[in-house]
């Protein structure tokens, strides 16, 4: 019962956030992060093409290009990981905002359950472990889909994007 309190709870919230200036800025703000990144590595990709050209050339020796291709291919290879996480976020984002939510489509299945059942367990329960000193540990499912959305809703709830301002900044050209 405490658990379907909670979700409900945090349904309220959402709904109650859906369609406002807090959610539309927070889409805006992580679409922007991840633009921001993709021209990002254009540029440095623009940049190592115009490296290996003064190589081909002749105006770069061998080791200043090596060097410089080694800084360029660094930058690369974090902006790249920067982009997938930022995609993941947003992709978390918009699984959280729909309204085919799985974690609360979930939980309105049991909403009514006054006891432990086997469609309640089927429902919401991964696993069980059962260790030899009796210890039981119990793994629900959507545990990462309820961190989201309680994160997501935080931020909804500040208005900004953790460490995001930047992003908010850059898409308004300030």
């Amino acid at each position: 019962q405490v658990q379907m309190e909670y979700t409900l709870n945090k349904e309220k919230m959402l709904k109650k956030l859906h369609g406002t200036s807090k959610e539309r800025n927070l889409i805006d703000q992580y679409v922007a992060k991840v633009n921001y990144l993709t021209q990002e590595l254009k540029k440095v990709n623009s940049r190592r093409e115009g490296l290996f050209e003064s190589f081909a050339e002749g105006i770069l020796d061998e080791a200043d290009y090596q060097y410089a291709k080694k800084s360029y291919d660094e930058e690369y290879a974090s902006l790249e990981k920067q982009l997938s996480e930022a995609k993941s976020r947003k992709k978390e984002l918009d699984g959280v905002l729909t309204a085919n939510n799985e974690w609360l489509q979930a939980m309105h299945k049991v909403e009514d359950a006054t006891e432990l059942d086997q469609d309640l367990v089927n429902a919401l329960v991964k696993k069980v472990l059962v260790y030899e000193d009796n210890r039981v540990e119990v793994e629900f499912k959507f545990r990462e889909q309820k961190d989201v959305l309680d994160r997501i809703l935080g931020e909804m709830k500040k208005g900004a994007v953790q460490n995001g301002s930047i992003w908010y900044l850059y898409r308004c050209g300030a």
